[in-house]
């Protein structure tokens, strides 16, 4: 990626990135005029490797707030994926620990690399409201009191399959 900061005087910087596919690099300029103005003069550029900037620009950065204008780009550009993999395993782990589901492990094989229910169990580990020792109980009522459709063994625990995969938003 490249990263672009942006200084006027007296203000915190504007930084803006942008993700960097495979196809750019840095190549010689053949074009009618080769030619750059820089300190009152024209230079010839015909010698020279030029790094061309793409118009597009993916992330600012300003005053500590980040503003992501593509967030499928962003996301490949951090590598998001193999953090929320990274998460996902742990999750699961944490689900054997903490006795929620009949086969925690069918919960990694169902996320598998599915980029929105990734993001989903990253925000269930984030929340972590799963590790309170009433968060079984209390979902057992509500599921019943709101009829949702999840089902859980005699002793208590979470069964999931393809189709009641919407338990995310539950945890």
């Amino acid at each position: 990626m490249y990263i672009a900061r942006l200084d006027l005087q007296g203000v915190p910087p504007l930084f803006a990135a942008r993700r960097v596919s495979s196809m750019w690099t840095t190549k010689k300029v053949r074009q009618a005029i080769n030619m750059v103005f820089k300190g009152n003069m024209l230079f010839d550029l015909d010698q020279q490797e030029l790094f061309r900037v793409d118009g597009k620009i993916e992330t600012f950065s300003y005053s500590g707030f980040v503003f992501v204008a593509d967030k499928g780009s962003f996301e490949t550009a951090m590598n998001f994926r193999a953090g929320m993999e990274r998460n996902r395993d742990e999750i699961v782990e944490d689900f054997k620990k903490h006795k929620i589901f009949d086969d925690a492990e069918n919960v990694g094989r169902l996320v598998g690399d599915n980029l929105r229910r990734l993001r989903k169990l990253s925000q269930v580990k984030k929340s972590g409201y799963f590790k309170d020792s009433n968060f079984i109980h209390r979902l057992i009522n509500v599921s019943k009191e709101d009829g949702w459709e999840l089902e859980f063994t005699d002793e208590g625990k979470l069964k999931v399959d393809e189709d009641n995969m919407n338990w995310f938003s539950a945890c």
